[in-house]
């Protein structure tokens, strides 16, 4: 579990985010982080998840889709052509197959829970199909704007802005 403090937490010099209450994101459970573009999603990721999950390496795996995952793909499919050549990964799709195979071969040497973390993913859809069929305790933490399929277990974190320096996180748990 990682457990963030309720209060102001500076993201860039010029823009924080207002977190209204303690906020813990719990194995086996889901996170829509909702809001207008701009509102912070991104910076929360970016600033306040990614350092607490590199921070807790030792305890989960993590995986974490960028919101231009085409231009991540580009080194998915360059480290593949080093260490994996008879894979080729041509797609998006394939990409991430990539990366869910490494992280499947890791939990056979050392089983953990899984923590995936996607800003504006078009993957979605194979990241909870993925995480449905996973053993492992798992999270799925993700952004996405329009109409997509819901995890099961899923809370909503809200971002509101308030001012173009600060935005109010409102953590809803409304679970589905």
């Amino acid at each position: 579990m990682l457990s963030f403090l309720a209060g102001v937490h500076k993201c860039w010099p010029d823009f924080e985010l207002n977190i209204d209450k303690n906020l813990s994101i719990s194995f086996g459970q889901n996170y829509y982080l909702h809001g207008a573009n701009g509102s912070g999603k991104s910076s929360f990721i970016k600033r306040i998840l990614l350092p607490a999950l590199q921070q807790n390496h030792d305890h989960a795996y993590s995986l974490y889709l960028q919101q231009h995952f085409h231009l991540q793909a580009y080194l998915i499919k360059a480290e593949a052509a080093l260490w994996n050549p008879e894979l080729r990964p041509k797609t998006m799709s394939d990409c991430l197959t990539y990366l869910l195979r490494n992280l499947e071969k890791a939990q056979k040497f050392n089983p953990k829970p899984v923590i995936i973390v996607a800003d504006e993913s078009p993957l979605l859809d194979n990241l909870i199909h993925y995480l449905q069929s996973c053993k492992q305790p798992n999270s799925l933490v993700y952004s996405v704007h329009g109409k997509h399929s819901q995890p099961d277990n899923l809370n909503t974190i809200l971002f509101e802005p308030l001012s173009p320096k600060e935005s109010k996180v409102r953590c809803l748990f409304t679970q589905r």
